[in-house]
């Protein structure tokens, strides 16, 4: 396996085989228009360390708590990693330009630091949250349940921890510094959350296990909280534009020139794949499967990006292959549970 070298610099990526078609598609993108820039695969549950599609280094599994860290959890192993600054980034993502500029400003930063997204640039949810008679303040507390976590059970956890003292910050990408989180911060918190689950939820903790935390981002956004981690936002063309975005990017313009932003991110949408319903006319019965996320995406001739990942899918020469009747299939599936919910709500209500 090839060693990975320490560096000033460098980019995190926490895959496992199946989103290997989305993460090989992103190292090339990167690659494309940033080389020379390292790259690292935290392998995730699944990897196989003797065989896999990557031509970067591939991290080994860590010594101590890093290695029992689990799922989702385990893109933390960048805080124990060979890079002393670093970008984190999800395996559903896709690079659009050079981020020679965004890098610069990781490395000039300090110590003990988190490079964030803010999701909300405005002050108005906070009175949304404070107000319960506002039309959005359980819209507004769903999705804040969503992000972090349970509310009622973390106040359980921790009376002293405010989930609504800064909006919730996407743990899919983030920069920092290898030395912000030890590892005892994390195992500490882990304790204490293992020793909920068995005296209040009488159960086993799970790394899978959303009861109190929403996973992995609930926990950062918390430890980011009481470890009093300073905070910094990406400049807004350095931020990712959401998989979620009704537009069309030209993929020879972007190969060309590079896009507006730096990423898309397809959290929580539709992603691009062999599949036939990544494109019309099929598209509109995969949104549909999405729960509140709006139809009219449906009408796009491609999920946004799609054949800017085909292009770097294709160079990354994925030893999947184009499996359009396996991708085909999940995404069949998926409409086809949707579509029995809606028959019993139509019939039971």
């Amino acid at each position: 396996m090839e060693k990975i070298e320490n560096s000033n610099f460098g980019i995190y990526i926490l895959t496992y085989p199946g989103d290997f078609h989305l993460s090989t598609a992103l190292v090339e993108s990167i690659q494309y228009f940033n080389p020379g820039v390292p790259v690292a695969i935290i392998p995730g549950e699944g990897f196989d360390l003797a065989n896999h599609p990557f031509k970067v280094p591939v991290m080994d599994i860590p010594d101590g708590f890093w290695g029992e860290m689990g799922y989702s959890d385990r893109k933390f192993w960048a805080f124990q990693g060979p890079f002393d600054k670093f970008l984190y980034i999800d395996a559903d993502m896709i690079c659009l330009r050079n981020i020679s500029s965004l890098i610069s400003d990781i490395c000039a930063c300090g110590e003990d630091f988190v490079f964030l997204q803010s999701i909300r640039d405005d002050p108005d949810w906070k009175k949304i949250i404070a107000d319960s008679d506002h039309k959005l303040h359980q819209g507004y507390m769903v999705h804040f349940q969503t992000q972090i976590g349970n509310l009622p059970m973390l106040e359980q956890f921790d009376a002293d921890f405010d989930p609504f003292q800064s909006y919730p910050i996407n743990s899919g990408f983030f920069a920092s510094t290898r030395k912000t989180f030890s590892e005892q911060d994390f195992y500490e918190h882990h304790k204490k959350e293992e020793k909920f689950y068995n005296d209040k939820l009488n159960k086993e903790f799970s790394w899978k296990d959303g009861s109190v935390f929403f996973l992995d981002q609930g926990r950062f956004n918390y430890l980011i909280q009481k470890k009093q981690i300073t905070k910094k936002y990406f400049p807004r063309l350095d931020r990712y534009v959401w998989g979620g975005t009704e537009e069309y990017a030209d993929v020879d313009a972007i190969l060309e020139k590079g896009g507006k932003n730096s990423f898309i991110h397809w959290a929580g949408v539709p992603r691009p794949s062999p599949s036939l319903f990544c494109k019309s006319p099929y598209l509109a019965l995969l949104v549909a499967s999405y729960p509140g996320f709006k139809s009219s995406y449906g009408s796009l001739p491609e999920i946004f990006g799609y054949s800017l990942w085909k292009h770097f899918y294709g160079v990354a020469k994925q030893p999947l292959g184009w499996n359009v009747k396996e991708f085909s299939k999940k995404d069949f599936s998926r409409i086809i549970r949707y579509l029995r919910r809606w028959v019993v709500k139509m019939l039971f209500g």
